[in-house]
């Protein structure tokens, strides 16, 4: 078996030359457009070629592969070349190319920026690795490179790995800061790791995952990072249920009657209720003795 030995078009043995490995999808640009040259397409006509049949050309392997940089500047520069006509790098170019990549509506021709296009599909490769642990390919994978099989809450570094790996790590970078986790049941929920609240922010299990000195200390710390939460998403009408019962007596009441080193933190927790219209505190065993 040799280096130039293919697979459906991936190469069986990617070695130190990445370029090399990978020059054959630079050839099938180039030779498509070798049976263009002689037909005279107006600029929309090239548009439609460069996204249905120039874009498409790598994408099996891009599914599977990080693609060298100097190869995707490469193939940017064919369609660009193609597009505006020209036949060396010199000519009016008045709208970068950048600008033509996004969507019609922004301005653009919605051509297909190809490495943002690369990181997509191994992002989608990443989540499939993420969501499928029956498969046969994941359980490949993880019985070399993540054998706890935690792989969203695991640092995973491209260290002595093949080519492969190293491009899903890439994609494995994006969704794990990125994902939300559906409780259901809360079964298979992390509460202190997984990111159960929708939207960009930590929610209220952010700075404490670590653990805290005491309950009380936690249950304090906990309230006052949900109103800083709250605060910072604008909300006026808050209703927290906790099950401390000397922490919502102190947070409601005048006295304090928790020790004295939470005491601080009581104060910061009714200065952040005064941003709010109105912030209700209930004590959980109450609700629950109610239902």
């Amino acid at each position: 078996m040799s280096s130039k030995d293919k697979y459906l078009g991936f190469p069986l043995i990617v070695g130190h030359s990445k370029q090399e490995a990978f020059k054959s999808i630079k050839e099938s640009f180039e030779t498509r457009l070798s049976t263009w040259s002689a037909i005279n397409l107006s600029q929309v006509g090239k548009g439609t070629m460069i996204k249905h049949v120039l874009n498409s050309i790598p994408v099996y392997q891009m599914g599977t592969f990080k693609l060298p940089d100097n190869l995707i500047s490469q193939l940017t520069t064919i369609e660009r070349k193609f597009f505006r006509g020209h036949k060396t790098n010199r000519g009016s170019n008045p709208i970068a190319w950048q600008n033509l990549c996004v969507f019609k509506d922004f301005g653009g021709l919605a051509f297909r920026d190809l490495e943002k296009l690369n990181l997509d599909l191994l992002t989608k490769l990443a989540w499939r690795i993420c969501t499928e642990s029956s498969h046969l390919m994941v359980q490949i994978l993880s019985s070399k490179y993540f054998k706890t099989k935690d792989i969203l809450h695991q640092n995973i570094e491209a260290k002595n790995c093949s080519f492969t790996w190293n491009g899903i790590t890439k994609g494995l970078k994006i969704v794990q800061p990125n994902y939300f986790m559906e409780v259901n049941n809360g079964e298979d929920t992390k509460i202190w790791q997984d990111k159960w609240i929708s939207g960009s922010c930590k929610g209220i299990k952010g700075s404490y995952e670590n653990g805290v000195l005491s309950a009380e200390a936690g249950e304090c710390m906990a309230v006052r990072e949900a109103l800083s939460w709250a605060k910072e998403k604008r909300l006026n009408h808050i209703h927290i249920e906790a099950d401390a019962k000397l922490v919502i007596q102190s947070i409601t009441g005048r006295n304090l009657l928790i020790q004295w080193e939470n005491r601080n933190i009581i104060k910061e927790i009714k200065n952040l209720m005064s941003c709010f219209s109105s912030c209700i505190f209930r004590l959980l065993v109450e609700l629950i003795s109610s239902c």
